[in-house]
């Protein structure tokens, strides 16, 4: 029986390294996040940039919607399947970017590409 029970230690330490395994998916899905998608609630400056412009992306107030902005003024909003991972890893500190890919004012569309943000100090 005591056996038994020496086993049971080993699973659960296995167990505990497997949290820190996770711990460190998390934060490699948050370096990998790369998609493209058109924004949602544009607005009429951005018609002013050009394909290839980076722009800022931040969270709104209440921290649930995720802004496009450039130089701070509100150029859109995403609004995609991985939104839920992209807000979860801007509130743990992670910074993106957003790279207009397509941009046509006839139509009133913008697609942008959204990757992480790697800083350079």
């Amino acid at each position: 029986m005591k056996g038994g029970g020496g086993g049971s230690q080993n699973y659960s330490r296995q167990l505990a390294g497997t949290q820190g395994a996770v711990s460190t998916s998390d934060d490699e899905e948050c370096l990998n996040i790369l998609f493209d998608v058109h924004l949602k609630k544009i607005q009429s400056q951005i018609f002013k940039l050009n394909v290839g412009d980076v722009l800022q992306i931040d969270l709104d107030q209440e921290m649930q919607l995720v802004n496009v902005l450039s130089k701070g003024v509100l150029c859109g909003i995403v609004d995609a399947p991985q939104v839920l991972q992209l807000r979860s890893c801007i509130k743990k500190g992670y910074r993106y970017k957003a790279t207009i890919i397509e941009l046509d004012g006839n139509e009133m569309k913008c697609k942008v590409r959204i990757q992480y943000l790697q800083t350079v100090l």
